[in-house]
């Protein structure tokens, strides 16, 4: 199972961007989806579904630093159709919203 995971962990970071869910990804990598999440956050430890986030705002503050995309571009490109959603996920694991994240970065 060991290797499942290394697919389903390298399969995340080339394609966060996409709609990528626990049910997806269980039948793309021929696994039960319990089996595979309990598997994924044993091997990583780390629940599966964050992980999915936490790379997505990982990509969302490399866009925030450069200018020219807006915050709502910004959203859709890491994998989010919907910028409130996008914006409580980033405060969630950042403490701050993307809007402040920018605004500290060019304040550097």
């Amino acid at each position: 199972m060991r290797q499942i995971v290394t697919q389903v962990k390298d399969y995340i970071d080339k394609h966060y961007f996409e709609d990528i869910s626990l049910n997806t990804l269980s039948k793309r990598f021929f696994a039960e989806s319990s089996y595979l999440s309990k598997a994924f956050k044993l091997a990583l430890n780390d629940n599966l579904m964050l992980y999915i986030a936490k790379k997505r705002i990982e990509r969302a503050k490399l866009y925030l630093r450069q200018e020219g995309l807006s915050i709502t571009e910004i959203s859709k490109l890491v994998g989010y159709s919907d910028y409130a959603y996008f914006s409580r996920v980033f405060r969630k694991l950042t403490g701050i919203s993307p809007r402040e994240y920018r605004e500290l970065g060019s304040s550097e």
